[in-house]
């Protein structure tokens, strides 16, 4: 496994403090319907289409914990709470489908080609904060 570069990782430690960037819910091989993460998009790019919900698009910080954990930071004021019931349900988030991220993305994280890997995992509930740690593999 690649490292980071320390940057990178100094750059994306702190919550807030992070990348932002646009996190539209769903499922990458169902057309962004269901659970998960279906893009991750550049600050105020994502245009949702008519099929999705205005809710799936939030605005996100990114940080890593390690260097295999993407943290999603999802601000409290920016989710809408039908989200936080149906992506966020006892207190575990589910990633069904592999996303590879954007070269976008990538280019400023600093960990080349890389994806999410599926899974669940736990999430972290605090005051303005709703936040996931997610394992990237970095091919």
């Amino acid at each position: 496994m690649k490292t980071l570069q320390k940057s990178s990782h100094a750059l994306l430690k702190e919550v807030g403090k992070g990348l932002k960037a646009d996190v539209v819910f769903g499922s990458p091989t169902n057309r962004c319907v269901g659970i998960g993460i279906c893009q991750v998009n550049p600050y105020q790019s994502t245009v949702v289409s008519r099929h999705l919900s205005c809710c799936q698009r939030v605005e996100t910080t990114l940080h890593f914990s390690q260097p295999d954990r993407l943290i999603f930071s999802f601000s409290r004021k920016k989710i809408c709470k039908k989200m936080i019931g149906r992506q966020f349900a006892y207190s575990r988030f589910r990633i069904k489908d592999a996303l590879e991220l954007s070269d976008w993305l990538t280019d400023q994280l600093g960990t080349g080609k890389a994806e999410l890997i599926p899974g669940t995992y736990p999430v972290i509930f605090e005051e303005e904060w709703i936040s996931v740690a997610i394992r990237i593999r970095q091919s």
